[in-house]
This record gives structure tokens, C-alpha cells and sequence, in this order.
């Protein structure tokens, strides 16, 4: 049976969610489901950030390659390029947060979401509790859509407000010797599919040199910047190789490997086995 690409969708028009207002704020849309609500059936990933508040319901949170059970009263937070599926049981409730960075951007340059712990991926992923305060803020940005003076600027603070509650509630714990730098290394490393392949690529994103980033990723985390793209540059791999009828070559080639005998290779040191084998395992 052919398998088909991973779906990546780019804008909210194309995710499923139906359209509640003519006058959308450009980046954010916030909508309420219930148990007449179709989720997107496929593993797919997407360019914005997303929060599932899930008041009511159980099912099932399939995140690249693992899979976590859905509760009553659990937030489920998904961060640009994580390959993932819902699957739920009726009845159930809740709420679809969505937004690009850009929105938050337009309002402060400081506040960017990636470096909430809630979007770490690099944390062990876990869901959240919803409690009150947070699903009273998640209701009051559900209407604010439909304000009209100054409600892009009123639906920012509450975005805010939401993202920065949950930061206290967060089961994540990052360590405080965590820097912005570091943070923002992991949020450009964890946003960016294909990631980028060395360095200084993400040092010249940082406007720092290699060595200070490096030397920086290591003190703090205790392994190397190169550790970490690594790490990422094999997620995507076999995010590729498990979801997609591309050749190894086609694959290498997408992840900007110089050829596909350096990809095997790659590959082998850091699994045990080549792209194939674990293709046909997986």
C-alpha cells in the first residue's frame, strides 16, 4: 500500500477547522469543538503553534513516535514541525488554540513562544492539567475574536496570559541554568524541518560566533550544539523514512545531506543499522 507524504499544512484554512467569523484575526484562531468535530485522520505536522484544550474526552495523542493517552481536563501543547494525530472518543469538548509566532511578534519581539517550556520538545514530552484559571483565559480568548476595538491587541494579551499560566502549571521542568540562547538554539532547532545542517547556521540566526554557541549548549546542557542537530536531523529521518515513499537518495537529498552514502552513514553510526533496515523494521 503506497504511503503517503507527511501532510504539512501552512495556514489555518487548510487544517479542518471550520470557519466561525469573516473578519479572522491574521495568525491566531481560536475555536471551540465538540463531538461533531472531525479530526485530521493522518499523522500530519503543520507551521504555527498549537494548544488542545480537552475539557471533556479520552482517546489517544499519537507525537512522532510515540503515543499518550487523552484525558478529561488535559492541555496538549504542539510545537511547528512535530509529526502528529488525534484520535478521540465521543463525547468530548474543547477548545483549538492556533497562531504563528508573528502574531505575538507584532505585539512584542521578546515574547516568543518557543521558549515556553510547554514547547520544548527537548523536555520528556507530558500533557498539562487544566485548571480553572486556564480554561476561564482559553473561554475569554474564544470571544475576544469577536471583539472589535483593539481586540488583535486584547487576543495577544490573552494568548500571553494563557501561555505564561501555563509555564507556572508546567510538569516540564527546565533547568534555570537554561539561557534565552540556549532556549532559542532549541527553539530554531526544533522549528526548522529539514533542520539546517551545521553550526554556524543557526550561530549566524543567533548573531553569536560557533564557539560561543557551542561552548554555550554544552556548559548548559551538557551536551554539544552538534549533539542536538544530530538528534534532530535523525528524528526527521525517520519521520521521512516510516511516512514516505521517497528513495533513500530523494531522502538524503531532502535533508540536505551532501549525498546519499553520507546519509547512510550517518544514519548507521547513530542507530546501529541503515535507513533501509530500519525502514523495513519500522
Amino acid at each position: 500500500m503506497e504511503k503517503r507524504l507527511i501532510d504539512t499544512y501552512m495556514g489555518f484554512d487548510n487544517y479542518g477547522i471550520p470557519k466561525e467569523r469573516t473578519d479572522q484575526i491574521n495568525g491566531l484562531l481560536v475555536s471551540k469543538i465538540d463531538s461533531s468535530y472531525s479530526f485530521t485522520p493522518n499523522l500530519h505536522r503543520h507551521q504555527f503553534y498549537e494548544i488542545f484544550v480537552v475539557q471533556e474526552g479520552i482517546g489517544q495523542h499519537h507525537l512522532d513516535f510515540n503515543t499518550f493517552d487523552i484525558e478529561t481536563n488535559r492541555i496538549f501543547c504542539i510545537r511547528p514541525g512535530q509529526l502528529h494525530s488525534i484520535e478521540m472518543n465521543p463525547p468530548y469538548s474543547g477548545y483549538f488554540i492556533m497562531f504563528e509566532e508573528s502574531f505575538l511578534a507584532s505585539f512584542s519581539t521578546s515574547c516568543r513562544p518557543g521558549l515556553f517550556n510547554c514547547f520544548l520538545s527537548s523536555v520528556e514530552y507530558q500533557s498539562q492539567l487544566l485548571t480553572p484559571a486556564i480554561e476561564e483565559t482559553c473561554e475569554h480568548l474564544y470571544q475576544a475574536q469577536n471583539k472589535g476595538e483593539l481586540r488583535d491587541l486584547y487576543c495577544a494579551s490573552l494568548l500571553v496570559t494563557c501561555l505564561i499560566q501555563l509555564q507556572r502549571e508546567s510538569t516540564k521542568k527546565i533547568p534555570s541554568t537554561y539561557s534565552t540562547l540556549s532556549k532559542s538554539f532549541l527553539n530554531i532547532l526544533e522549528s526548522s524541518f529539514p533542520p539546517l545542517a551545521s553550526i554556524s547556521d543557526y550561530s549566524k540566526q543567533l548573531n553569536v560566533s560557533s564557539n560561543y554557541l557551542n561552548n554555550v549548549i554544552r556548559k548548559e546542557t551538557g551536551q554539544t550544539a552538534g549533539h542536538w542537530i544530530r538528534k534532530a536531523r535523525l528524528l526527521e529521518s525517520k519521520r521521512l523514512l516510516k511516512h514516505s515513499d521517497l528513495s533513500i537518495s530523494q531522502l538524503s537529498e531532502a535533508l540536505n545531506f551532501t549525498d546519499s552514502a553520507y546519509f547512510c552513514r550517518f544514519f548507521k553510526r547513530l542507530t546501529g543499522c541503515s535507513p533501509t533496515e530500519w525502514r523495513l523494521e519500522s
